[in-house]
């Protein structure tokens, strides 16, 4: 009787839960699975995504996978300083291909899900001045960073 409920609970905060204004007003026209938007903003519910960022003044985003994946290859962003990417996946999977000159942080919280950094041990580097900060929350899904030599 209790995982019904949750689900249920889960399922009416999604659809009732906070709305945020439309970014439909600015509508670009890119190649395909390519984006030079600064601010990456992706919702992925029962469906998929691949995106490829070439941004160089890159300031960061927001993914909600449920029940779906996005895939992200950010090889070829730039920024400067520090930048937050927001991360909510619920049964769904999340996947961020990021240089090797970035600085990784991750401050997610995991409720039978699992974050997973693939990059090699020499790869993972402290002392860069771009600090990419992953936030948020991994319910039953997975997050996966990775790194391209």
């Amino acid at each position: 009787f209790i995982w019904p409920a949750v689900f249920t609970v889960v399922g009416l905060a999604l659809i009732f839960g906070k709305r945020q204004e439309s970014s439909m007003k600015d509508i670009r026209v890119m190649p395909p699975n390519t984006t030079g938007e600064d601010y990456v903003n992706s919702s992925v519910i029962f469906s998929g995504e691949n995106r490829v960022v070439v941004s160089k003044h890159f300031k960061g985003g927001k993914c909600v996978a449920v029940f779906g994946g996005a895939d992200f290859n950010m090889i070829q962003a730039d920024f400067q300083d520090r930048i937050e990417f927001d991360a909510t996946c619920i049964f769904g999977g999340i996947e961020l291909i990021v240089p090797a000159n970035w600085d990784v942080r991750l401050d997610i919280q995991t409720i039978m899900g699992g974050v997973e950094d693939k990059r090699p041990v020499e790869m993972l580097t402290n002392n860069s001045d771009k600090i990419f900060v992953i936030k948020g929350i991994c319910i039953f899904g997975g997050i996966e960073i990775k790194n391209y030599i």
